[in-house]
């Protein structure tokens, strides 16, 4: 019987589906479509080729942000560069002032992990036997040794504690209690890494019966926790006072190892000297426990170094404002005479403190505290960076002035020194920051002696613990910081330890004996961080939060709150300081510490507590010293406010906004017709934001997520016309998420909902949010709405709201979480997003940009949220059509929506290059921005079964129809591939170069099959302009398949129809 030929029209509508077995895929459906965008109902358009935006700076680029419209980079070496106008598509440095950048390696992640309960506080101020406790850590192949001082619930001492723990999961390994038949109890442990054996080596001082000498005791213990060199007295040290009002009574020592050659005990005896001995790995001596003169000092620290067969042992110790040291070889055995190494250059300096020490192998770098006038009850000026030859000679000084102390060791991250450094006050204010050395080493190298402060990380602002057991009106202050050992704790890049209250009792400022716990941090360079738009200011994400106002990059708010270097503040002589009051009575002062950004908004600290002063006549001028928190912010200046003389309003007023240096005075009339201080009315202070991941806005506050340990969520007061996202540390304006969920990855607005994508969940919270009091509205409880899955950790940029829902890059592959509240899912039941999972890998970060962008200047509106993936693809949902598609050859490191397009940047060795689709470009630009690179469209159907279905019997041919969108004429290449019967192989194929007719564009190609008769058949489609260097789009407008029927109008026997 002859076959009769009919036509069958191909349904392109569906989009990609990878989630089905390719022979289980609906004929709409396509299991390939790469480089292809659904232009109109059962078309595809070849994608836009990727254009340069441009290409510069000296080192790969990190994160990609917009601020004003414009795309912006930061690189790895803390450089920020951008377009420097419209059409102009290479990039500049940004005008940075008072410097480029706040440091050369902005963008660290932070995280932090509570470990251990602490007790930092003695029992009273008096000083005992273990007048201030000790901790230390070190790290091993696999876990890490904690090693602390313990106490009761009233202060006495228990001796020291050993824990050994998992590093990935810090579960215990051993944990024991340090105590010999000698000693009641031990005090300052030191722990070392030695890796040649894989066990630790620790250490510890023990007080002997007659009090007036201590031991010091050592062991070896295995990462499994087994005793491998028994624990024996090691060395004692003599003449010391047990009980006295000076810090060098204290027991002072450090060690330091050199990794399979031994190390280095030095010690401090109240007779003021140095005791230094060296040992093997197995706790044997290598020399005799040497003596030497060591002067007053505060702490020694040790260091051990290894050349040409002879272990030396290094001390050093502050000397007033020198910095000294002695060495002890082991080929000779004896201490060396004292080597001058520096004196410290800050003005009004008066005493090194503790000093850090590092070595590259052909020099050191050392970093020491020094301490202001009357140091035994006033503050850190900041710290001294040296670079010191092997044989203690000087070769250069940097000074910083954090006006903190240091609070660990130096530490590496990607070849650059760091350290962490506290800021600790008579006013309980607690931050823990770390200091990028390696910025003021590069400085120095250029001729700048005295360095802003580059910190790179602020952890928790007004909750961390006192490295002191000072207690308030003590007269003790930050002095007493120094002192819980004069040795700081050992720091890595993945263990950073600290002290944090493990409350938020200590914001009140009315106790200082809060609970405190050990935590670690852990600062990384990879992972994604956000960033968010708020009153014309762009806010980086990252350790330490960065604001971008345009010519400036500086800190968000400010590290604390200004202070007066004395707990009191009295009037001086008339024109004698910076204020002059108008009359004799008695005033409240407060200060504020300000800045004015570029585009006019007002960023003002939290207040000082308010000081009460006096004046008396011939003494009505105000000189208090203020300590005002190191910053970035150029032309911040101090404010001053103040109440009415013999006032009972207690009203502050602003009364002194000039820089210092010049006398001014405001009248009370002139007073009361001013500004007030911004807490009038009950309005909480400002405190600046906690490290955080991610950034988003949500009822106009600006929200937080990710921060310190993961779990916080916090969010601004709500934003007021001239001033910035103003945050503060009252609960009413924090949550944490649930346990059960994990982390914070991310947070994002959705209809009247803050939707928090966590690690194994989402939530949401809802309401109207707190005044700037923290009374009135409240948000609600944290509502978890799914359990099924939850956000990736490394991808909280892939979190984004669509018209659908929010969209997330979850351990499956993307996901959307419905308006409703749950996981949405598709009319095949399966969850959305599920269809490209195979295409998503495993180690795939995810990247979500959105916006209706033009893909170019001329090209038309795209509804749809590009998903770029670090393997080199973008995933396109179309959400105007419902439908997937795939562009390759992105080799995304980050993407951003920027001036009504999506841009995405890759990095050639150390150059970034920032690309975009552009409708009106045929090919890839190539990885030097100068030659076009052809790229290939491809549709794959899944298997379509023709056998058996109304009766056809036969497929003849394929016939291709689509025209090129931009009416070009040049040349057009389509190939066609066909694989038969469930065999992959390709059983036939075509080539076909067609030009366009010039009246429509339209093009034609049928093709033969040469399998007429089968089971099933896939098809693959290709397309591209046939040469670089020929243009056009082209559209694929239709398939058609002639096939072969029956006869008749039925296609079933007789005895079948009627």
């Amino acid at each position: 019987m002859t076959l009769q030929k009919q036509l069958v029209h191909l349904n392109l509508t569906g989009g990609l589906q990878k989630k089905d077995d390719d022979k289980l895929v609906i004929p709409t459906k396509l299991t390939v479509a790469d480089n292809v965008e659904f232009d109109d109902a059962s078309t595809v358009i070849r994608r836009g080729g990727q254009a340069a935006l441009g290409s510069g700076g000296s080192a790969a680029a990190v994160r990609m942000y917009e601020h004003d419209g414009v795309v912006h980079l930061e690189l790895s070496d803390g450089t920020h560069i951008r377009r420097t106008a419209a059409g102009n598509y290479k990039f500049s440095d940004l005008t940075i002032t008072p410097q480029k950048t706040p440091s050369a390696n902005a963008r660290l992640t932070a995280t932090a992990t509570r470990l251990q309960g602490f007790n930092v506080n003695p029992p009273d101020v008096s000083y005992s036997r273990i007048s201030r406790r000790g901790f230390d850590v070190a790290v091993g192949a696999s876990t890490y040794c904690l090693v602390w001082e313990d106490t009761d619930a009233g202060g006495a001492a228990l001796g020291c504690k050993l824990s050994i723990r998992r590093s990935d999961s810090n579960v215990e390994v051993l944990g024991t209690t340090l105590e010999s038949g000698l000693v009641a109890y031990g005090t300052k442990p030191r722990v070392m890494w030695d890796s040649t054996n894989s066990r630790y080596i620790v250490l510890y001082a023990a007080w002997l019966a007659a009090s007036t000498s201590y031991e010091i005791n050592g062991f070896a213990i295995s990462e499994a926790g087994v005793t491998v060199v028994p624990e024996n007295a090691i060395a004692t040290i003599t003449g010391a006072t047990v009980v006295g009002s000076a810090a060098e009574t204290d027991v002072c020592f450090d060690a330091a190892i050199s990794a399979g050659h031994g190390f280095m005990l030095a010690a401090r005896d109240t007779n003021s000297d140095v005791n230094a001995q060296l040992f093997d790995l197995d706790l044997a001596p290598l020399s005799t426990l040497q003596t030497a003169a060591l002067g007053t000092t505060y702490a020694v620290t040790a260091h051990a170094t290894y050349s040409g067969g002879i272990l030396t042992g290094h001390v050093f110790y502050g000397s007033g404002v020198d910095v000294r040291g002695r060495t002890l070889p082991s080929d000779t055995g004896t201490i060396s005479a004292e080597n001058a190494i520096a004196t410290t250059a800050f003005t009004g300096g008066a005493a090194v403190m503790r000093i850090a020490v590092a070595d590259n192998g052909s020099n050191f770098l050392l970093v020491a505290d020094v301490f202001g006038t009357g140091y035994g009850t006033q503050w850190s000026l900041g710290q001294s960076v040296m670079t010191v030859g092997m044989n203690h000679v000087l070769a250069s000084q940097n000074t910083i002035s954090t006006k903190c102390c240091l609070a660990g060791r130096i530490f590496t991250l990607d070849s650059r020194f760091y350290i962490p450094v506290l800021f600790d006050s008579f006013e309980f204010q607690k931050v823990l920051l770390v200091l990028d050395l390696s910025t003021a080493l590069t400085e120095r190298a250029a001729g700048v002696t005295a360095s802003k402060p580059a910190f790179v990380a602020r952890v928790a602002p007004g909750e961390i613990a006192s490295y002191s057991g000072a207690n308030a009106g003590a007269g003790e202050g930050a002095f007493l910081a120094l002192r819980p050992q004069q040795r700081v704790p050992a720091c890595y890049s993945s263990f950073i330890p600290f002290l944090r209250f493990d409350g938020n009792t200590r914001l009140a400022g009315l106790d200082n004996r809060t609970p405190a716990a050990i935590s670690r941090l852990t600062l990384a360079r990879s992972g994604q961080l956000g960033s968010a738009s708020y009153r014309g200011l762009t806010y980086l994400a990252g350790a330490m939060p960065l604001v971008v106002d345009g010519p400036n990059i500086v800190e968000e708010g400010f590290h604390w709150a200004p202070e007066a270097y004395n707990s009191t503040i009295a009037a001086v002589a008339t024109s004698a300081g910076f204020y002059n009051f108008p009359g004799v009575g008695t005033y409240s002062v407060a200060f504020t510490y300000a800045w004015e950004d570029s585009k006019g908004n007002w960023h003002e600290s939290g207040p000082s507590k308010t000081y009460t002063v006096t004046t008396t006549l011939g003494n009505l001028g105000l000189n208090a010293t203020i300590i005002t928190p190191p910053t970035q912010k150029p032309n911040a200046q101090l404010l001053m406010y103040r109440t009415l003389m013999d006032s009972t309003d207690t009203t502050l007023y602003l009364a002194h906004s000039v820089p210092l240096g010049s006398t001014t005075t405001m009248s009370e009339a002139d007073l009361v017709s001013g500004e007030t201080l911004y807490t009038e009315g009950g309005v909480l202070p400002n405190a600046p934001m906690w490290s955080c991941r991610q950034l988003s806005v949500f009822q106009r506050r600006l929200v937080a997520t990710g921060g310190i340990d993961g779990y916080d969520v916090r969010w601004s007061k709500q934003d007021s016309p001239g001033f910035p996202a103003e945050f503060t540390s009252d609960l009413a304006f924090q949550t944490t998420t649930p346990p059960a969920l994990g982390r914070a990855v991310g947070a994002v607005e959705l209809d009247d909902k803050l939707i928090i994508a966590c690690e194994s969940g989402i939530g949401a919270i809802y309401g109207q949010g707190p005044a700037p009091t923290g009374t009135q509205g409240q948000y609600s409880d944290f509502a978890t709405l799914v359990t099924e899955t939850g956000a990736r950790w490394d991808s909280p940029k892939s979190i984004i709201r669509g018209p659908e829902g929010v969209w997330f890059r979850s351990p499956f592959g993307i996901r959307l979480l419905s308006r409703g509240g749950g996981l949405a899912r598709g009319q095949d039941g399966k969850q959305a997003g599920a269809e490209v999972d195979p295409l998503v890998a495993a180690t795939d970060t995810v990247v979500a940009v959105a916006g209706s962008a033009k893909d170019g200047a001329t090209g038309d509106s795209k509804q749809q949220i590009k998903f770029y993936l670090s393997s080199g693809s973008v995933l396109v949902w179309d959400y105007q059509w419902m439908q997937w598609t795939r562009f390759t050859g992105a080799a995304n490191i980050d993407a951003v929506y920027a001036g009504a397009n999506a841009y995405h940047v890759k990095n050639v060795s150390t150059t970034p290059l920032v690309r975009y689709f552009d409708a009106s470009t045929y090919t890839d630009v190539n990885d030097s921005g100068t030659t076009a690179q052809a790229f290939t469209s491809t549709i794959t159907t899944g298997w379509l079964s023709f056998a058996g279905i109304q009766g056809f019997q036969r497929i003849y041919r394929l016939m291709v129809l689509g025209s090129v969108a931009d009416r070009a004429a040049d040349p057009q290449t389509i190939t066609g591939s066909f694989a038969y019967d469930f065999v992959s192989t390709a059983g036939d194929s075509f080539t076909a170069n067609l030009t366009p007719e010039v009246v429509d564009f339209t093009i034609q190609a049928q093709h033969h099959f040469a399998k007429q008769k089968c089971e099933a058949m896939k098809m693959t489609i290709t397309f591209k302009p046939q040469t670089t260097t020929d243009e056009g789009r082209f559209r694929l407008t239709d398939l058609t398949l002639q096939v072969g029927v029956k006869g008749g109008y039925f296609k079933l026997p007789s005895a079948s129809r009627v």
